[in-house]
């Protein structure tokens, strides 16, 4: 992992890094640490890797930037976390 960087957005807390692959290209990952939407922290934090590889780092960190900031505004975040609490819950559950 590359450069941590703290973002604030609609309540939502997150950290944008990269991940350097096989091939010499990068793949941005957010780490959602707390939600917007209900304040709850998130322990651990979620990551979400981005769909893009790129060849330079400040591209990646740009392209996870917009990433998440999509995510939060369209509020698809907060169902895919909802989505990944069910399935978490389902998968523990005795």
């Amino acid at each position: 992992m590359h450069e941590n960087n703290m973002h604030l957005l609609n309540g939502y807390t997150f950290f944008i890094t990269t991940a350097r692959l096989v091939d010499g290209r990068y793949r941005g990952r957010i780490w959602v640490s707390q939600r917007g939407d209900n304040g709850v922290v998130l322990e651990p934090a979620v990551f979400i890797e981005t769909p893009g590889a790129l060849k330079s780092i400040q591209a990646t960190k740009i392209e996870a930037s917009a990433y998440a900031q999509e995510l939060i505004q369209s509020r698809a975040l907060g169902t895919f976390l909802d989505a990944l609490m069910e399935d978490t819950a389902k998968h523990y559950s005795y």
